[in-house]
């Protein structure tokens, strides 16, 4: 396959206008409209035990999280049991309510789940996330709640 003069030619101008215009990094570029931010509408509801439940929709994402907020957490330990909430909570995958832990493990790996607990200086939350599901994930959250 020959190459023809000409074609050679453009291509070489090409390439030396494109390395000519190296990009002015003196002064930062004026960034443009900030996106648009449109969040899902929060619906507030509440289960018989008083539990109140807050539900976010987004369908464009086939994913179920369930978090189970207890107000309750570091702050919140009696003297001299510091570091309770934080062990109450890490325990809460060790087998809890009716369960034992490799009740726990199964039934999340058989939903194709991810559990996790942990808490904070004023709250403890079990945590679950999965598709599509809900249902079975949610019951299982809620039976190892304390």
């Amino acid at each position: 396959m020959r190459l023809s003069p000409s074609l050679v030619i453009a291509s070489l101008a090409v390439s030396v206008a494109v390395s000519a215009q190296a990009p002015d990094r003196t002064k930062p570029p004026r960034s443009g409209p900030p996106p648009l931010l449109k969040l899902p509408a929060i619906q507030k509801r509440q289960l018989g035990n008083g539990l109140p439940v807050w539900i976010v929709e987004l369908h464009k994402v086939p994913v179920a999280q369930v978090n189970l907020v207890v107000f309750g957490g570091g702050a919140d330990e009696p003297a001299g049991k510091f570091g309770v909430t934080s062990l109450t909570t890490a325990m809460l995958e060790e087998g809890a309510g009716s369960r034992s832990a490799l009740q726990i493990a199964d039934a999340i790996d058989f939903l194709g789940a991810d559990l996790e607990a942990g808490s904070t200086f004023d709250a403890s939350a079990p945590r679950a996330i999965r598709s599509p599901n809900s249902r079975v994930l949610c019951e299982t959250v809620y039976d190892i709640t304390p």
